[in-house]
């Protein structure tokens, strides 16, 4: 019975229950596809037999408490906590981010830049994000082109990286780790907020302010198979640097339009170009007066989904010249339902369905046509269309005079960012460096999160107890880790029911257990802290509810005095 651990491989495929059910109703005793009937009901018959003697045996020879607990946490049982409804709908960074509280994960900063031209995005904090020109392509291989919106944001604390639900767990040659990260970060590129991809010959090039001196690994988070090593970060001082020199001078980049440094775009701005952009495919068109030796459809067709359509009373459809479907006959046909559909900027498609008599099938026949204002109705359709036109160009250039405006300030704050930076360059040019900064500078070579990062062995000692609330009930969460705020690292804390939990313990007198419960509430303690009575310890849930990440961060460093 002695098995060996479970790799987190098969933890995250047994997470899939119907999957694993599909399995075992495919599956027979003799390990083929399984053919059901009597063999199969045997087999099902035996092993539920099986299972019933288990269950008989260990309820006549029950364990102690601390025996029970102490078997659970020696035979490595996978983590069984519970996902959240929003970790469940929001795994857009990748499966093996289990993200606790949705609110509480860490936001990303946006920036545009040209993908043709690429340029430099600075960061606040320092980081430095230099993008290739041509180095963006979609699912099909097709290089980008236009303006693309990068996604950043990065994690230097372990509370952060705790909620953002990003693992910090590591296996090589079947050795547990855990990290002692350097600095994390997660790059995304989006156009028409469809995701791109990096082309790996043309890698995005970061420098990261190194918060914790020392040497680090690199690491990319697969989204199948975890971590994965990428060789090393190169630790470069700001004494050292030798690409200073090429960040363009503010006078040029402005004068000149480029997009080589860039801030985000603030959400007002982005907000009008979305309404602009709605605005100008509502357009009102104007009317066309119908052909008379044309044929033509007088039809009730909904026009919701045409605004530019909507507005105009006894609109008609006129067959076009180009159309070869349409015979005569089809005026004699009672039609059930009648469909538009856009086909080009001055053409549709009327699709006309009749419901199936007796053995005839349902009938569907679709037509070019065009829409037009009979003789008698055009000259009040044109003294509508004049009126709505005038209301449609005030909108947008009301719009368009708010979107100038937001440029505008942008502008500012965008050369006072520039002003600033470059002032900072020639500061560092000219001083003599008495305590120099040292960065971690890595070159990505896809979109997701990186990591300068050490792996350390998890501890061997273990405190392995039942957590209960106050009331004696098992604690339930959906994330349980123990944070080394000194060393920046996590390990996760690994789940055996019924609140049973082994705490990894590095003898820190500083380390923190962190549990993230329901309704936004958390209950932690400091590891040195944890003394466990009769195989127990009572955690109390904090009263607060949070709404962020960096609020429950000060909130336990504030509490614990650290």
């Amino acid at each position: 019975m002695n098995r060996k651990p479970l790799s987190s491989e098969e933890i995250n495929r047994m997470q899939d229950f119907n999957a694993v059910l599909k399995g075992a109703s495919m599956s027979g005793p003799k390990g083929g596809n399984g053919g059901g009937g009597f063999s199969n009901w045997l087999y099902m018959t035996g092993a539920s037999l099986l299972v019933v003697v288990g269950v008989a045996a260990w309820f006549f020879y029950p364990d102690t408490k601390e025996k029970a607990i102490s078997r659970q946490v020696e035979q490595n049982i996978p983590e069984t906590m519970p996902r959240t409804q929003e970790d469940s709908e929001d795994l857009v960074r990748a499966p093996l981010v289990r993200l606790p509280v949705k609110e509480w994960d860490i936001a990303f900063a946006s920036y545009t830049l040209d993908a043709q031209k690429g340029g430099l995005i600075l960061h606040p904090g320092g980081t430095e994000i230099r993008v290739p020109a041509s180095c963006l392509i979609d699912d099909k291989g097709n290089t980008i082109q236009g303006p693309v919106e990068f996604r950043y944001r990065e994690f230097f604390d372990p509370v952060e990286i705790a909620l953002s639900g990003i693992t910090m767990e590591y296996d090589s040659a079947g050795v547990s780790y855990y990290f002692e990260t350097g600095g994390m970060c997660e790059l995304r590129a989006f156009q028409h907020g469809t995701e791109l991809k990096m082309k790996p010959e043309k890698p995005v090039e970061v420098s990261m302010p190194a918060k914790i001196d020392g040497n680090y690994n690199l690491y990319y988070l697969d989204d199948e198979r975890g971590w994965q090593p990428k060789g090393n970060s190169k630790q470069v001082s700001n004494a050292t640097r030798d690409n200073i020199t090429s960040v363009p001078p503010v006078t040029e980049s402005i004068s000149e339009g480029e997009e080589s440094i860039i801030e985000p775009l603030t959400p007002e701005l982005k907000r009008i170009q979305t309404q602009i952009n709605q605005l100008e495919s509502q357009k009102p068109k104007a009317p066309r007066k119908a052909n008379v030796n044309r044929p033509r459809f007088n039809l009730d067709v909904k026009l919701n989904e045409f605004p530019e359509l909507s507005d105009f009373d006894k609109m008609q459809f006129e067959i076009a010249p180009e159309d070869k479907v349409f015979t005569t006959d089809l005026y004699k046909i009672e039609w059930n339902d009648v469909q538009l559909k856009r086909y080009s900027s001055t053409r549709y498609k009327m699709v006309l369905s009749q419901a199936g008599i007796g053995d005839s099938p349902r009938r569907v026949v679709e037509l070019i046509v065009v829409p037009v204002i009979d003789e008698k109705d055009f000259a009040e359709a044109q003294k509508k269309y004049k009126q709505l036109l005038e209301d449609y160009n005030a909108k947008l250039e009301a719009k368009k005079a708010e979107e100038a405006r937001l440029k505008k300030e942008a502008e500012v704050a965008r050369n006072k960012q520039m002003e600033a930076y470059q002032q900072q360059l020639k500061n560092q040019q000219a001083t003599v460096f008495t305590e120099q900064e040292v960065r971690h500078v890595f070159s990505m070579d896809g979109f997701g999160i990186w990591n300068n990062d050490n792996p350390r062995i998890k501890p061997k000692r273990i405190i392995q107890a039942q957590f209960v609330t106050p009331n004696k009930e098992p604690i339930q969460c959906y994330n349980a880790k123990v944070i080394l705020p000194s060393k920046r690292a996590l390990i996760d804390i690994h789940h055996g029911g019924n609140g049973i939990y082994g705490i990894h313990d590095v003898g820190d007198s500083k380390s923190i257990v962190l549990f993230v419960l329901p309704d936004k509430q958390i209950a932690f303690k400091r590891v040195s802290d944890l003394n466990p009575s009769d195989g127990v310890i009572i955690m109390q849930p904090d009263p607060h509810r949070f709404e962020s990440a960096k609020e429950i961060k000060e909130y336990i460093y504030r509490t614990l005095g650290q």
